[in-house]
């Protein structure tokens, strides 16, 4: 039976996605890297940054080896830059 989870994108890749929010449809036994693998086959251009996000899946962080289940919410989490410091 197929994977249905519910994608949520940030940053950079909302914009690339023109949305926040997307359905993937996955093979059985998915593990949480196979919605990278996906994005990347959708955003070509994004493939660097990708490969650099972090994943949760049902708001906690997840390890690329985890097994995803149907109804799953995985949040592909870009790193974090920018910002400065203070001067005092």
């Amino acid at each position: 039976m197929l994977v249905h989870v519910h994608v949520l994108l940030f940053a950079s890749l909302r914009e690339a996605a023109g949305a926040g929010e997307m359905q993937l449809v996955l093979d059985p036994g998915a593990q949480a890297a196979a919605v990278l693998a996906a994005l990347e086959q959708q955003m070509p251009e994004r493939r660097e940054l990708l490969r650099r996000c972090a994943l949760s899946v049902n708001e906690e962080y997840a390890a690329p080896d985890l097994s995803l289940h149907e109804g799953d919410t995985v949040a592909v989490i870009p790193p974090v830059s920018g910002g400065s410091q203070a001067k005092g």
